[in-house]
């Protein structure tokens, strides 16, 4: 979303037009989703809070590849708002599991301050607007490369 938003926006969320159904939706997913996993944190069911982040991360997934935002600019404008926002929220979710990480999806996102300052309950809000500026994407993680490890792992046994 963050690299669509750069080549496609010139790194600046759109203002979005008026929402369909999967907008709707996907909203609504972000609205609860706070108050879900900070239940499951807060009961100490800490592989669960994972677990719900992880389907939270899949539904956006989908969401994002069902809008198909490369086919018309135009439409994409609500589908990059909303993703850009769930960016954030990913990004406020992942901190207690993914320090690093969770603050190098909020530097991109060219937010204020640190993740950790951010409080939890906006994690629900759409709060990146339009007209926002976000910095250039780049990956989190280092790229595995599945053989590599294979022959790595098959060299203990």
């Amino acid at each position: 979303a963050l690299s669509f938003t750069n080549k496609k926006f010139n790194g600046i969320v759109p203002v979005p037009n008026r929402y369909d159904s999967s907008d709707d939706n996907i909203i609504d997913i972000i609205d609860r989703i706070g108050d879900e996993v900070g239940s499951l944190i807060f009961n100490n069911e800490i592989d669960k809070g994972l677990k719900k982040i992880l389907a939270f991360s899949d539904s956006l997934n989908q969401y994002f590849q069902g809008k198909e935002p490369w086919r018309d600019q135009e439409q994409a404008k609500n589908c990059i708002y909303i993703s850009v926002n769930a960016v954030r929220t990913l990004s406020i979710l992942l901190a207690p599991y993914l320090p690093s990480s969770a603050q190098e999806i909020w530097q991109q996102l060219a937010l204020d301050n640190t993740v950790f300052e951010a409080e939890w309950d906006s994690c629900s809000m759409l709060a990146i607007k339009h007209g926002h500026k976000i910095n250039k994407a780049k990956p989190l993680f280092a790229k595995v490369d599945v053989e590599e490890q294979k022959k790595r792992f098959s060299a203990k046994e």
